[in-house]
């Protein structure tokens, strides 16, 4: 007869099963260190809404360059380092390439029009098409005129920064993009460029890590209109159509431009005329038409807000900007993209602006396909690994004071690190427009340093007014705020040289071409 078992000695044998299989199931790896969280729900409470990025390279003083905090169960890893982005986002390549489900993407049903979330294979059909437009430097060269033609025309706009660098920029991506001219009423804002804002808004806040707590708990989704805590669904309401028609109705003008034979020079009528292209190649199409414009608009104003915002506070950045453009280029014409290659300092200025603000200082998250492993650390699969671009930019190792404006720091036999290229994102999910809106952004500079002197403006009580860099806007694309400065011509020639390149555009417009209804 087989010895029985006391009470003790099945609880010994089930204590051994348990440790057994948590041996066994216990990760091998631990994940990077973090704040210490709450039980069930984690970092919840942690996460900043107002400036994440910065909260989040104070975070990197404590646990290090790469850390890990957790939310109802879902694992953030977020990245202060450039390096250690590279070696896991851009070398793990397309394990890294998704990006999390937004909820309220889903609900607005706006991430088909904006390629927020696209699925691998459409991520490469994209880029494939990117390439055959922007692919080389010759690619992009016949656009040169257009570039040219609306860095000129927004010195037409009024002297406010902040209506120049938004309505410079949007004018030259809706040009590029869909052959689109934006109308010249001075102080009167285009419709397209209207929608395009509230669509670029839309997004910024709805990726804005830690806003929305439907993200956090998807069920909140089914909660009642009614009820508290349900604003978002009105938000949502009153996002989606304009997103909708941001989207759509420049892509079927295009269309429709094409059908009469009218259609100006552009990427999307380029695209599509294409005889092979198909159904879902046009869909794919209208998506990366509104992501480039997205993408141009931001980054580009941005980095005009930077020079501008620079000039106040460093005017010996303006004066060597100044004395280099009178030098090469001269008084008697405005400078074109032709003279780029002997004017480093303008390069460098250009450089500078984008590492100094930029665009999207904490870039959006990519999502880890299957579990990946860092050194000593593990990436669980499903995790929302969180580039953060302010950090990189701003790291004292690689960049000595690096709050401030100091475009001498990619001169010399021994430039600085060019972090900057870091505005752009990193592995599959690269911005990707970035290598038209690298001309853009340097002629529009560059016209702007040309023509105007920039300084401090005067307050009522005669002392200058100092203007503040960042935004007290919330949302992924903070962009600048309206700040105080005086905007003068430096030369006696340039508004009339502004004004006869201004009256001769490289195109021309078909009176009878169909127009864009909105």
């Amino acid at each position: 007869m087989p010895p029985s078992l006391s009470t003790l000695d099945y609880a010994a044998l089930v204590a051994l099963s348990c440790t057994v299989l948590w041996v066994a199931t216990k990760p091998s790896r631990p994940l990077p260190p973090g704040p210490r969280g709450l039980p069930l729900v984690g970092n919840l409470f942690d996460f900043p809404t107002f400036k994440p990025w910065e909260v989040f390279a104070s975070w990197g003083e404590k646990y290090g360059p790469i850390m890990s905090a957790k939310a109802m169960g879902h694992t953030f890893i977020i990245i202060n380092d450039e390096d250690i982005a590279n070696s896991i986002v851009v070398e793990g390549g397309m394990n890294y390439a998704d990006r999390p489900t937004s909820v309220l993407f889903e609900m607005a049903d706006i991430q088909s029009f904006t390629g927020a979330q696209l699925l691998p294979e459409r991520i490469r059909a994209m880029r494939q098409m990117i390439a055959r437009l922007m692919g080389t430097p010759t690619n992009i060269r016949k656009y040169y005129p257009i570039m040219d033609y609306h860095a000129i025309k927004m010195h037409f706009c009024t002297p406010d920064a902040t209506d120049v660098r938004h309505r410079a920029s949007a004018a030259v991506a809706l040009h590029l993009t869909y052959g689109y001219v934006v109308k010249d009423d001075p102080g009167v804002q285009d419709p397209l460029i209207a929608l395009a804002e509230k669509m670029l808004d839309t997004i910024s806040k709805f990726s804005a890590q830690g806003k929305r707590l439907v993200e956090i708990f998807p069920l909140l989704r089914y909660w009642p209109s009614w009820m508290p805590g349900s604003g978002f669904k009105q938000d949502i309401k009153k996002s989606y159509e304009p997103v909708r028609i941001a989207c759509e109705a420049p892509f079927e003008w295009v269309v429709a431009q094409m059908k009469a034979g009218t259609a100006q020079e552009s990427f999307v009528r380029d695209l599509l005329s294409d005889e092979g292209i198909t159904d879902e190649d046009r869909d794919l199409v209208l998506t990366m038409a509104s992501s480039i414009y997205g993408a141009a608009v931001e980054t580009t104003a941005a980095a005009i807000s930077a020079y501008i915002i620079a000039s106040c506070l460093y005017p010996e950045v303006q004066e060597r900007f100044h004395a280099e453009l009178d030098r090469v280029v001269g008084p008697d014409r405005l400078p074109t993209l032709d003279d780029r290659a002997r004017l480093p300092y303008a390069e460098a200025v250009c450089k500078e602006a984008l590492r100094w603000v930029p665009t999207i200082p904490l870039a959006f998250p990519h999502l880890a396909s299957q579990e990946g492993v860092y050194n000593q650390y593990r990436i669980p699969k499903g995790s929302l690994v969180i580039t953060n671009i302010w950090a990189m930019q701003h790291d004292p190792a690689k960049h000595p004071d690096p709050m401030v404006f100091r475009p001498e720091r990619y001169l010399g036999p021994n430039p600085e690190h060019e972090s900057w290229k870091n505005a752009f994102g990193f592995g599959k999910r690269m911005c990707p427009g970035k290598n038209f809106i690298d001309p853009v952004l340097f002629i529009m500079i560059t016209k702007i340093a040309a023509v105007f002197n920039i300084t401090k403006a005067i307050g009522p009580d005669g002392k200058a007014l100092e203007p503040r860099v960042g935004s007290s806007r919330m949302g992924n694309f903070p962009g600048q705020d309206p700040f105080p400065c005086n905007i003068q011509p430096r030369l006696e020639a340039a508004l009339r040289m502004v004004s006869d390149a201004h009256s001769s555009p490289p195109f021309q417009l078909d009176p009878s071409a169909p127009k864009l209804v909105v």
